[in-house]
């Protein structure tokens, strides 16, 4: 997560979700990292920003405008997440 700098913004390439144990995980990939969280620790996402909870501390990570593909992606992704653990 050291990639994450302040008033930067990133592209994401690519998102994916994985499950274990009863749990989805989320897994991005950025042109400069990747990051891979629980879930439950995503808070929200818009196209300008994607905001998670990290070490107990909100994080938010600023998107660049050409990534709204993926962002769209991700958006849906996380509703699956949601989904699938409400059911567990």
């Amino acid at each position: 997560m050291n990639f994450f700098k302040e008033n930067e913004e990133h592209i994401l390439l690519y998102s994916k979700i994985s499950y274990f144990d009863k749990t989805a995980y989320l897994h991005l990939l950025f042109l400069k990292g990747e990051l891979t969280f629980k879930s439950t620790d995503l808070i929200s996402v818009s196209y300008e920003q994607i905001y998670l909870l990290k070490e107990n501390k909100n994080m938010a990570i600023q998107i660049d405008p050409s990534s709204e593909k993926e962002i769209h992606n991700l958006q849906l992704l996380f509703k699956e997440a949601v989904n699938y653990e409400s059911t567990c």
